[in-house]
């Protein structure tokens, strides 16, 4: 299995990444805010995510959202539910351990 990253992955990366830089704040905001890694690992959680979402979960899926938006590429809707739910999985873990 080969990784290759071309210049036309870029556009979708980077709408995935302010997706997930939006919605990583809001589950950090909604776990309370003591997250180890911080912003960066509410980010970075959404990222993957949204990456997870729209590669991974959505081609498995039989039924589609009707008229979902798409910008470059990226299902909006699908890369912003799993860019939240991995963010606050991640949140909610996360604080959870630093407190034992």
């Amino acid at each position: 299995m080969s990784f290759a990253f071309t210049i036309d992955d870029l556009p979708p990366l980077l709408v995935m990444l302010v997706l997930a830089a939006v919605l990583g704040w809001f589950a950090d905001l909604f776990a309370g805010g003591r997250v180890p890694l911080g912003f960066f690992g509410s980010v970075l959680f959404g990222l993957l995510g949204a990456w997870v979402a729209t590669r991974v979960v959505r081609p498995l899926i039989p039924w589609e959202l009707p008229k979902e938006p798409i910008f470059d590429g990226v299902m909006l809707v699908t890369a912003g539910i799993g860019a939240f739910a991995f963010s606050l999985f991640w949140c909610i873990l996360a604080t959870r351990m630093t407190r034992r």
